[in-house]
This record gives structure tokens, sequence and C-alpha cells, in this order.
């Protein structure tokens, strides 16, 4: 496990929050068999379009790494720690559901 474990075979879909550059990042993480298998925006109202415009490459990142463990996009770093931060909460959710 890099960041977090994820052993069960459990489809979950779960929707967090986080604090980005302007506001709240709402996400939402699909896990089915242990794997990411989705991760969208559900929200980020507030956040500078062209902040999280660049930020929001991690949402591919996250999926292709199976990991939150990856770089801020520079340039962008709150908002990059939002989307972050929002996805390790809906792991560290799905943890506890398991």
């Amino acid at each position: 496990c890099q960041t977090f474990c994820l052993p069960f075979k459990s489809r979950f879909k779960l929707m967090t929050l986080a604090q980005g550059y302007g506001g709240t990042v709402a996400v939402e993480l699909t896990i089915e068999n242990g794997k990411f298998t989705d991760l969208t925006v559900v929200s980020a109202e507030k956040e500078d379009a062209a902040y999280f415009d660049a930020a929001s490459s991690l949402l591919d990142t996250i999926l292709e790494e199976q990991s939150t463990d990856v770089d801020t996009v520079s340039g962008a770093t709150f908002s990059s720690n939002g989307i972050i931060h929002a996805t390790e909460d809906a792991l560290r959710k799905a943890e506890k559901s398991e």
C-alpha cells in the first residue's frame, strides 16, 4: 500500500470536501475491488478558474497512480491540495466503512 490500504472488494462511491484556494472543493471518488475507478470534482464554486483548471490534471494523475501521493501542480498548489485532501478524506471514509 502506498498511501492507503484498500484490500476490500466492495464498491464505494464517496463525496468529501476540503479547502482549496478560494473555498471548498468537493470530490466524488469511486472505488471498486480496491482500485480507484473514478474521481470527479462535484463542486468548486469559489475556486479561481485558472488555478483550478491547472489543478484538475491531478484527477487523472491520482487515478493513474492509484495514490494521493502525487506532486501538486506548480502555480496551483492550494487548488491541488484541495483535490488531494478531499480524495484522502474519501479514502479514510472508505477504510472505516469496510
